[in-house]
């Protein structure tokens, strides 16, 4: 079903679960639970590494055992639970399930109103002819379905996806298990500056490589003096799938280049 964008919450039982928390962990825990719900695929986990919550809760690796560990996630009462490598928010599992509970019914009460609706048609055909019956059957789908129809005795392949769009993709896919910042669009001058990038023979056959490096660079997931991110501008740049390949930003805590751009607004 199509991602739904907004979950219910009720501000009394909010409030209360989380009246223990400082300011610093309020804002990461909120992060965390509002990532969940829009990234992660069952609408309710996030990876269980230090990297990846970090990004999502906007924490530097320098403050993450204070506020997570100490704050959020103490032994003696962890507000995530643990199920494998993931962590889970057992309100959000329930808020997903209530909601694909609501839809099937309305999907399925749209079927039946669908064949309400041709069984009147029928009705109405037959008496308007005198009685001669005219049996209409046309296939009744889910709307969900109805981009799957192709004309009759077609066998029409779905168009290939562009460049733009294979990168987007690969880029959201890694983000979901990274933290780094996820895109919304390739349009425009990103599309431009991607086509530039892929005409370099070494940034095309390097770049996945490097973008699934981007993890485990301390600097590039926040570990600066304003816990930046790698963006999609840093990111094609000329120089950086080179750079990252090199192993130049391996190290943290080093200052940030003015002309990096801000994780958070890009």
């Amino acid at each position: 079903m199509n991602r739904s964008p907004a979950f219910q919450l009720y501000p009394d039982k909010a409030i209360a679960g989380t009246v223990h928390l400082g300011p610093a962990a309020f804002a990461a825990y909120w992060r965390i639970v509002f990532w969940m719900w829009l990234n992660s695929d069952d609408y309710c986990s996030i990876s269980n590494e230090k990297n990846a919550i970090c990004a999502a809760a906007q924490l530097s690796l320098r403050r993450y055992n204070k506020v997570w560990v100490q704050e959020i996630m103490p032994e003696w009462h962890p507000m995530f639970r643990v199920e494998g490598n993931r962590l889970v928010c057992n309100g959000l599992r329930k808020e997903y399930a209530k909601q694909s509970e609501r839809r099937e019914k309305a999907r399925q009460a749209g079927l039946v109103a669908a064949k309400n609706r041709l069984r009147r048609a029928e009705e109405a055909a037959k008496n308007l002819l005198g009685g001669n019956t005219v049996v209409v059957t046309p296939t009744v789908v889910p709307s969900e379905d109805v981009n799957d129809l192709s004309s009759e005795g077609e066998n029409t392949p779905p168009p290939k996806p562009s460049p733009a769009q294979k990168f987007m993709d690969t880029w959201n896919d890694v983000a979901s298990k990274s933290g780094i910042p996820r895109i919304t669009t390739m349009g425009g001058k990103r599309e431009a500056t991607l086509k530039a990038r892929l005409r370099d023979p070494f940034w095309r056959d390097n770049w996945k490589a490097a973008l699934d490096k981007i993890k485990d660079c301390p600097f590039l997931m926040g570990d600066n003096d304003r816990e930046w991110r790698a963006n999609i501008k840093f990111f094609l740049k000329p120089d950086t799938v080179a750079e990252i390949i090199e192993g130049q930003h391996d190290k943290g805590g080093r200052p940030l280049r003015p002309d990096l751009g801000d994780g958070r607004h890009e």
